[in-house]
């Protein structure tokens, strides 16, 4: 659930698309009522997936250069994330050790417009660290931002392996083994105001 890788997504980027061109760099806000982070695994029963919207961050973008230039860490609270099973659930927080590491982050460190981008819809490359259980792990992949009232949605999705970090694939059952790959799919809103 490598909110990764982020999950999570995601964002720097959707500051591109905002309406009127501003004459310095503003701040954006993500906002966790209309954000979502899912992530996709399968065991050896099935496939299963979970997901959250505790996730937090701010960046701050120039309008006119349309250039990124820096952003706080996208946080993501570990036993926020909900499978629909307890016991998975419980196994999950384990394995990463939520206890003592309660927060997945993802540091952006470039975002990168493609070619014909416009400010109402846009697709951007996007770079940056996803940290679990303290180890990082550098990542990249694609995001698209579309214009919405006072802010940009940013969505995107990539995946995350377990043993990227040192982690043990969750067993919530003993005889019940998890894949150690996840897919992440994230939709995350970003605006002008902090909610």
């Amino acid at each position: 659930m490598k909110p990764a890788v982020g999950c999570a997504g995601l964002l720097c980027i959707f500051v591109l698309s905002c309406t009127s061109v501003q004459a310095k760099p503003e701040t954006f806000y993500i906002d966790p009522e209309r954000s979502t982070l899912e992530f996709f695994g399968k065991s050896t029963l099935h496939a299963f997936e979970g997901k959250t919207q505790a996730l937090s961050g701010t960046l701050v973008y120039d309008l006119d250069e349309a250039k990124f230039i820096e952003a706080s860490p996208i946080r993501m609270t570990v036993t926020s994330f909900k499978t629909g099973l307890d016991a998975r659930d419980h196994a999950l927080y384990h394995t990463f050790d939520a206890v003592h590491f309660p927060e997945i982050l993802f540091y952006p460190t470039r975002v990168t417009p493609r070619p014909g981008w416009t400010r109402e819809k846009a697709v951007f490359d996007m770079e940056g660290d996803i940290e679990i259980r303290g180890i990082r792990k550098h990542v990249s992949f694609s995001v698209e931002v579309t214009r919405e009232g006072e802010g940009g949605l940013v969505s995107g999705q990539t995946h995350f392996e377990i043993d990227w970090f040192n982690l043990r694939p969750p067993s919530p059952f003993g005889f019940i083994r998890v894949n150690p790959h996840f897919e992440i799919k994230f939709n995350s809103y970003w605006s002008r105001k902090n909610a």
